[in-house]
């Protein structure tokens, strides 16, 4: 009777909603990459069918969800969707980069002609560089690889020519995102 008189959400619904958080936290790294390795991609498809279906049930389960406001019952289904969007629109891996425009040029300036090699892996503002190449002037940053190609972020001046067995696609200014094919 305390929980139908107070505002608070069921103990459920609250849990539910801090493991959805805790996954949104996680998928949001791994689908604003370049690329998502495929068994971190259907772990996070699995794991968000998972937590959606369960989310169904303790909401049909739950008269104090269905009678409060949309908002509330909403905000499982909201996370899943943000997470979809920002990695099929590449909206999020524009985002990573523009936020750390600085330390990520800073880097491509300090890349030395012929590149940087997997032991020398750092982070360099929100990336994981495993390696960079140089090509034409334009510097490529691997940051992950899917099945047998690479992909990364490139600053590709005006002008300059793109890497062989390379594919890119702008983000903003001179900065693309590519994949290389192997």
């Amino acid at each position: 009777m305390d929980n139908e008189i107070s505002g608070r959400l069921p103990l459920t619904a609250r849990i539910l909603i801090g493991i959805t958080s805790l996954w949104f936290a996680f998928a949001v790294v791994y689908l604003t990459d370049a690329a998502c390795d495929f068994t971190i991609f259907f772990a996070l498809l699995c794991s968000g069918i998972a937590i959606g279906f369960v989310w169904v049930i303790i909401t049909l389960l739950s008269h104090r969800l269905r009678t409060k406001p949309s908002c509330l019952w909403f905000s499982v289904p909201l996370g899943g969707a943000v997470a979809s969007v920002l990695a099929v629109k590449g909206a999020g891996l524009a985002l990573r980069v523009y936020l750390c425009d600085g330390a990520l040029g800073k880097y491509v300036v300090s890349v030395p002609p012929e590149g940087i090699r997997k032991e020398q892996a750092q982070w360099i503002g929100l990336f994981r560089v495993e390696e960079a190449t140089v090509c034409d002037g334009g510097v490529y940053l691997y940051t992950s690889q899917s099945w047998l190609n690479r992909h990364g972020v490139a600053h590709i001046p005006i002008g300059s020519k793109v890497a062989p067995r390379t594919s890119v696609q702008h983000l903003y200014g001179q900065w693309f995102r590519f994949e290389w094919r192997f």
